[in-house]
């Protein structure tokens, strides 16, 4: 045996002696081996191991022994010797064994990139990723995460995308064109004179914001095109000059600033106002929503004379102002280093402003006249007379002579490639790459003064975002849990196991029906009406039809031996169980449940991605931790509560003693 000198001050000995080595390699050998190593990692009080004090050695190489002694299920369910150690090197040997170590990955993933995050938020990221043994692991206490869906409905094969162009000119009307000038769907009438546009993406189709002198914005569906908004976004005192779309938290937002001097952020799936930030004194003119590089994300918006830099999760932190002049057009952009900027033209000079430093850069010094200019990835297009010039490495060169001078100019993205949207005065409209291919051209019968552009999937259907539908009840000995998304799919879990089926048709609503010790699961729909599934096989059965049972998500109530309990969640973060209300969150409450557990009486409160769990009669705070996307929905019967966050279904269970 050789004695070498190894890292962090320890002595490594090396076999050199080949009979030994492979003698110690037999998969019997190999266990006592493992054994050993483990039996010199010290134990806490619960017996488990202390990996944190380990030598250096074990916590390197502990994963490896494991792999000779078939003993690799052990080590990946034990949290204690994931997150100690190189959290680099444990990642690099994780990723060696693949799938079986798909979960350790994620929660090391995880608290690499948040060291604070909670034991409870890691387990549920154990969860997510098919760990429940590490999920068990990580939930210190009684409170543990035990099942996970993605509900997200399957995607279809791509379909041929379809450019949708928007115009305005300054009225209350918008026209949707395809790319020959054909209009598509009726005309979208806003009931006052338009400011600002902006479109939305989802997977399945897109909509189009409009805000206008009538302080709403309206939601346009536009796949296809539907002559009614889906929603109308009212609370402002004044003319929304502009809007623009974001997903903040997992969840699609709609940010719009205006002549009132505020800034509001909607909800696009039911149009609630999330938030207000009225810290403005005069009107917000230009906003944008934009990433950072250390992951977080900006509301960076212009006022007559600055630009302020707030933070969307709280309306109260700013980072930054920077004073500008009042004179000239803003632009925000993202550069091609990934930096959020934003652009400043004002008496023949465009400034580029770094909007993480504050610091900025005149990057043309003339622009021979022009008033109109757009970030096209690393390269600067402006209008100068009638040319449409390119800014790119210091010099100025035509992209395209155009016929009349330049009304409108945008950035867009045509199957990913970068292009630009302009109209001119002589009614003209242009969609064009950067090598100054046109790929739409037409005339309309209006100078248009705002553009927008889509790429909609044809035959798309409806552009709303997936919803699910949740729903618990007793029976078979447990808990029945049932969930179906808005395609055609249902998930059920039981104290006994675990059933999918594809349904006939859509499931807009979900439903379990408790009698006795069994229940029976009823998946709604409008047009078929109700299928009763019997829980335990997922086979459908003859049963009398029921009305679904729906209540407001930030109201519950449960019946004791003597009394009805209630608990509502208000908009201030407040709780309010009974006729006794306390501060339970930061911001507004999102959904709520009540239940009681044998002697217990539970809530659970939650406010976007944070979910808190009291105890209702003494309002002591039990459980609290983060899910991965704002919290939709709560359910919960006997000793289980169901959380329904983003587009993920997750199932809790408290540990019975």
């Amino acid at each position: 045996m050789r004695r070498l000198p190894g890292n962090e001050g320890f002595v490594l000995y090396q076999l050199f002696h080949n009979g030994l080595v492979e003698r110690l390699r037999v998969r019997s050998q190999a266990r006592l081996v493992f054994d050993a190593l483990l039996s010199t990692v010290p134990k806490l009080s619960n017996d488990r191991l202390a990996w944190d004090l380990a030598a250096p050695y074990v916590q390197r190489h502990a994963l490896d022994h494991a792999r000779e002694a078939g003993a690799v299920a052990e080590i990946l369910h034990d949290s204690g010797y994931l997150l100690c150690g190189s959290l680099d090197e444990r990642l690099g040997v994780l990723a060696e064994l693949g799938e079986p170590a798909r979960a350790a990955i994620a929660v090391v993933k995880a608290y690499q990139a948040t060291p604070t995050a909670s034991r409870m938020s890691l387990a549920v990221e154990a969860i997510r990723h098919g760990g429940r043994e590490l999920a068990a692991d990580l939930s210190d206490g009684q409170f543990r995460p035990i099942w996970h869906v993605d509900v997200t409905p399957r995607r279809r094969p791509p379909e041929r995308l379809a450019p949708l162009i928007i115009a305005s000119d300054g009225g209350p009307s918008v026209w949707v064109y395809d790319a020959t000038g054909a209009l598509v769907g009726p005309s979208l009438e806003h009931t006052a004179s338009v400011r600002a546009m902006a479109t939305v993406h989802y997977e399945n189709g897109c909509e189009l914001l409009c805000g206008g002198n009538d302080n709403t914005v309206h939601v346009w569906p536009l796949t296809p095109p539907e002559a009614r908004p889906r929603l109308v976004l009212r609370g402002h005192q004044g003319p929304v000059l502009c809007v623009t779309y974001a997903v903040v938290n997992g969840r699609a937002v709609a940010v719009s600033g205006s002549q009132d001097g505020t800034v509001r952020i909607w909800d696009l799936e039911d149009g609630e106002m999330i938030a207000k930030i009225g810290a403005y004194t005069m009107p917000v003119t230009d906003i944008a929503v934009l990433p950072m590089a250390d992951g977080r994300q900006i509301i960076a918006t212009r006022t007559y004379d600055s630009i302020q830099i707030r933070d969307p999760n709280d309306a109260t932190v700013q980072y930054r102002n920077i004073p500008m002049s009042p004179t000239g057009a803003v632009i925000f952009a993202i550069r091609a280093d990934h930096v959020p900027v934003a652009m400043h033209w004002t008496a023949g000079q465009l400034k580029m402003i770094d909007l993480h430093t504050g610091s900025s850069e005149v990057t043309a010094a003339t622009l021979f006249g022009g008033n109109l200019a757009t970030l096209v990835g690393d390269r600067i297009v402006v209008n100068s007379s009638k040319f449409l010039r390119v800014w790119a490495e210091g010099a100025l060169h035509d992209l395209i002579r155009l016929p009349s001078n330049v009304r409108a100019l945008s950035s867009v993205e045509i199957d990913g490639r970068l292009a630009v949207l302009i109209s001119t005065e002589d009614r003209d409209v242009q969609l064009l790459d950067l090598d100054g291919i046109v790929h739409a051209r037409f005339q309309l019968p209006y100078q248009a003064t705002r553009l927008a552009y889509a790429e909609a999937v044809d035959g798309s259907g409806s552009s709303r975002r997936s919803a699910t539908a949740v729903a618990v009840g007793t029976g078979f000995g447990g808990s029945v849990v049932a969930v179906c998304n808005t395609g055609n799919r249902l998930w059920i879990h039981s104290a006994t196991g675990e059933v999918t089926r594809e349904l006939p048709h859509s499931c807009e609503h979900v439903s379990v029906l408790s009698r006795h010790d069994w229940a029976i699961v009823g998946a709604h729909s409008r047009q078929a009406g109700t299928i009763a599934i019997h829980p335990l096989t997922g086979r459908t059965i003859d049963a009398p039809d029921w009305p679904p049972l729906l209540r407001s998500p930030n109201a519950h109530w449960t019946l004791t031996d003597t009394e009805q309990i209630t608990v509502t969640g208000g908009k201030d973060g407040t709780l309010t169980v009974a006729e006794r209300t306390w501060s339970a969150h930061s911001g507004p409450v999102s959904t709520v449940a009540i239940w009681q557990h044998k002697e217990k009486l539970l809530v659970a409160s939650a406010a976007g991605t944070a979910l808190h769990v009291w105890n209702g009669r003494t309002q002591d705070m039990l459980w609290k931790f983060h899910l991965p996307a704002p919290v939709r929905l709560l359910q919960a019967v006997a000793n289980q509560l169901v959380v329904y966050a983003g587009d993920e279904v997750i199932l809790f269970e408290e540990r019975t003693q």
